[in-house]
């Protein structure tokens, strides 16, 4: 299957050094360097990972039960009055922040952890698939990943961009939780925001596209940036499409944690 695709990609790349052309040089380049070495000695019935690689529904828990985690942290306080003795406390008005930051990412690791080894072992046992160790690219509908690494390996890579992008949803939760007062208004508005950042996700294209780099909700659906070789041209270097949304993700994700900060030290809050 690779093998055509190399011989096209020798003769797009005679044709570039021809024109100087330099951003496609250094993509035929990439593509030397993603496919070239590629070799597929044993096959197993290794097509049925599809449908795990493929499943999204535990991850669509995650990300609300990190919603609803991170809609409690600040909110939980001004409930009970307590914000401002906590703001009296030698580690309430900074360390503190950061200290439930942790707790929440070390909630959705352990969440997305159960979550994504029970959807492997519940697999394993339905569907019998064999041959973990194989290269992704062993699977159909993944014969052009640009990945060279094992199905395990991708498995718990994209298990991941799960949690992290739940994390950063959950971060949007975390802002809405200083904003308001009551728990369940920020959970609503986190809901809210999920559903958005969904349809954002979807009915984004062409120019708009760009919004999609930024959307944590791609991190969700992140199986589909690996499925073949998608790249951007940037100042004339091809990038990975998954690493654009990957940082995009964590500039999102910064900005929200910045304002949440920010609002969560306001005057108006101290004692």
């Amino acid at each position: 299957i690779i093998n055509p695709l190399l011989n096209k990609n020798s003769e797009i790349k005679i044709q570039a050094e021809t024109h100087g052309d330099t951003y496609s040089i250094r993509t035929a380049d990439l593509i030397e360097k993603a496919y070239g070495q590629r070799d597929i000695s044993e096959y197993y019935r290794i097509n049925e990972f599809e449908y795990l690689l493929t499943y999204h529904l535990s991850a669509l828990f995650v990300l609300l039960l990190s919603v609803y985690c991170a809609s409690n942290l600040f909110a939980g306080e001004k409930e009970t009055q307590m914000l401002s003795l906590v703001k009296c406390s030698p580690n309430g008005k900074k360390n503190l922040f950061w200290a439930k930051l942790l707790s929440l990412a070390a909630f959705c690791v352990v969440v997305g952890a159960i979550f994504f080894i029970t959807d492997l072992l519940a697999f394993w046992v339905c569907r019998r698939p064999s041959g973990f160790l194989l290269p992704i690219y062993a699977i159909e509908s993944f014969a052009y990943s640009p990945l060279n690494i094992n199905i395990v390996s991708f498995f718990m890579l994209i298990s991941f961009l799960k949690i992290f992008g739940a994390f950063i949803v959950g971060v949007i939760a975390i802002l809405f939780s200083v904003f308001f007062s009551k728990s369940y208004q920020a959970f609503v508005a986190g809901f809210l925001s999920v559903i958005a950042l969904m349809g954002i996700n979807l009915f984004t294209d062409g120019f708009f596209g760009i919004i999609r780099y930024f959307n944590p909700v791609s991190m969700f659906i992140s199986v589909r940036l690996f499925e073949t070789l998608r790249i951007e041209n940037i100042l004339n270097y091809p990038v990975y499409m998954y690493v654009l949304s990957l940082i995009g993700t964590l500039i999102f994700g910064g900005v929200f944690l910045l304002l949440s900060y920010h609002l969560y030290q306001r005057r108006r809050h101290n004692a």
